[in-house]
């Protein structure tokens, strides 16, 4: 940095830019301007006769000055010329050198402050990426959802019923096995008995029977009231005894309504209500 503000101060004090420090001044006696420095030495002369008007716009070392004459830049030795206002002038140049510091202090300033915004420019855009995202996200779950639930509803208004879930549970230590099951009333009528028949499965889908009562089909029964539009849940505990059972694949429900009349859900439509189901499940999880 000490490096940086060293180059701008040379840029500034010598060049042309000092003319923007001037202190009139005039020469004493007859003398030379200096011009053409190759290193070492000046090698061009110019005779200026006494009193000569010149600008003082810059300082080489103690000794030697930069002057404008007819406007163009030479340096003179400061024997040569009246030294009554170099006070003013040091003070001039102070001024000056002060506003190049303070100039390059606000440009690094600017400079820090423009990557800071260009930072959290960036930062913002990557958050608004991120939010924008998860809205397409969110609104893509929605519309998922929204499909997952058009094919639910329209399970639901073919049947009197809708199987939420029917399932087995894992074998417990004696080997029993319960039937979990779940319905809505989808129906126009409260639900008096719902019977479920059905059997249970082995993992290479081969009929499992109980190996205590003996049979393979049972048909536990339910009882309501359901109302229509709600839901109930049954589980007829140790229904089978056998521990190889996996599955339990329905055949039909019975439907006795309060006002004593039956409905029956055939296979093919609890078959189609789990298919519905599994889609529905796959679209939203997808």
């Amino acid at each position: 940095m000490k490096k940086f503000l060293s180059f701008l101060l040379c840029f500034f004090l010598f060049s042309v830019s000092f003319s923007q420090v001037k202190v009139s001044t005039y020469t004493i006696k007859d003398c030379n301007l200096l011009s053409g420095y190759n290193g070492k030495s000046f090698t061009e002369f110019t005779p200026i006769k006494e009193k000569t008007p010149l600008e003082i716009v810059g300082k080489w070392s103690t000794a030697i000055y930069t002057v404008l004459h007819n406007e163009c830049v030479y340096q003179i030795y400061s024997g040569n010329i009246v030294p009554n206002d170099w006070a003013l002038f040091d003070r001039k140049m102070q001024e000056y050198v002060d506003s190049v510091k303070t100039a390059v202090k606000d440009s690094i300033q600017k400079a820090e402050f423009r990557k800071k915004y260009v930072k959290d420019s960036i930062q913002k855009a990557r958050d608004l990426a991120v939010e924008i995202a998860h809205l397409a996200f969110v609104a893509k779950k929605d519309s998922l959802k929204n499909i997952a639930d058009n094919l639910i509803k329209g399970i639901k208004s073919k049947y009197p019923i809708y199987v939420e879930y029917i399932s087995t549970s894992y074998p417990n230590s004696a080997g029993g096995v319960d039937l979990n099951v779940s319905i809505e009333n989808t129906g126009k009528k409260a639900i008096k008995y719902i019977t479920f028949t059905g059997y249970p499965i082995n993992a290479v889908n081969d009929r499992c029977t109980c190996e205590i009562r003996r049979y393979s089909t049972a048909s536990p029964c339910g009882v309501g009231p359901v109302a229509p539009g709600e839901t109930a849940s049954y589980c007829f505990e140790n229904l089978w005894y056998n521990s190889t059972i996996v599955e339990y694949v329905p055949v039909s429900i019975k439907i006795q309504y309060m006002d004593n009349t039956f409905k029956s859900v055939p296979q093919s439509a609890l078959k189609e209500m789990k298919r519905i189901r599994l889609k529905a499940d796959e679209i939203v999880n997808n």
